[in-house]
C-alpha cells in the first residue's frame, strides 16, 4: 500500500466511525492515544511518535480542523493536558472549550506582537520536528495542514520563514485558512521578526 493510499485508508476509517458513532465520539476514540503520544513527545522534548501516529494525526487534521486546533493549543500552552486537547477536538462548541481557545489565541497573538513567545523551548522544537516529518511524508493535499500549523506557530515566534511556509501550504491547498492568516499577517508586519533565542 502506498503512502497516499494509507492516508486515504485512515480518512475513510475515520469518516465511517463518525457516521457510526457520531463525530464527537469517533474523534475522541481516534484521538486519545494519538494525543497521548503527541503530548509525551512534547514533554520529552523529542519526537517519540510512530510513523502510523504521524499519518493518523495528518489525516485527522485534514478531516477535522478541531484536531489541528488542539495541536496548535498544545504547542503554545505548556500547561495544556490531553483531556483539554480532547475537549477542543471533541467538543469545540462547548462554551468553556471555545472561550479557552479564543482567549489563548488572542493572548498569544498580543504577546507575539510585543515580541514575546515564552513557549519557544524544547517542546516547540519537538512539535516542529513532528509536524515537519508529517508534511514531508504526506501527499500535498494532506501536507497542507501540518505546514500551516508550522507556519502559524513559527509566525507567532517571529520566525523569518513563516511566510514561505504559509505560501507552501497554500500552494498545496488554496483553501487553507490558517495559512492565509499567516501570510496576511506577515505581509502587514503584525509580529516582529526576531531570532528564536530572543523569545
Amino acid at each position: 500500500m502506498t503512502k497516499p493510499d494509507e492516508y486515504q485508508r485512515i480518512t475513510i476509517g475515520y469518516k465511517e466511525d463518525t457516521k457510526r458513532l457520531g463525530t464527537g465520539a469517533a474523534t475522541e476514540q481516534w484521538c486519545k492515544t494519538l494525543f497521548d503520544a503527541w503530548m509525551y513527545s512534547l514533554d520529552s522534548e523529542t519526537d517519540r511518535t510512530s510513523d502510523e501516529t504521524k499519518r493518523r494525526l495528518t489525516a485527522l487534521m485534514r478531516g477535522n480542523l478541531n484536531v489541528r486546533d488542539a495541536l496548535v493549543a498544545s504547542i503554545i500552552d505548556p500547561t495544556l493536558d490531553v483531556d483539554a486537547m480532547l475537549a477542543i477536538a471533541v467538543r469545540p462548541d462547548d462554551k468553556s472549550a471555545k472561550n479557552y481557545l479564543s482567549t489563548l489565541l488572542s493572548t498569544t497573538l498580543d504577546d507575539a506582537t510585543n515580541g514575546k513567545a515564552p513557549w519557544c523551548d524544547g517542546r516547540f522544537d519537538a512539535a516542529i520536528d513532528m509536524l515537519s516529518a508529517m508534511a514531508e511524508t504526506a501527499s500535498k493535499r494532506f501536507a497542507a495542514q501540518p505546514l500551516a500549523v508550522i507556519a502559524y506557530v513559527s509566525w507567532l515566534a517571529g520566525a523569518r520563514n513563516a511566510a514561505i511556509l504559509a505560501l507552501q501550504a497554500l500552494i498545496y491547498d488554496e483553501d487553507c485558512t490558517l495559512a492565509s492568516i499567516v501570510f496576511w499577517g506577515v505581509q502587514r508586519n503584525l509580529i516582529p521578526v526576531r531570532q528564536k533565542t530572543e523569545a
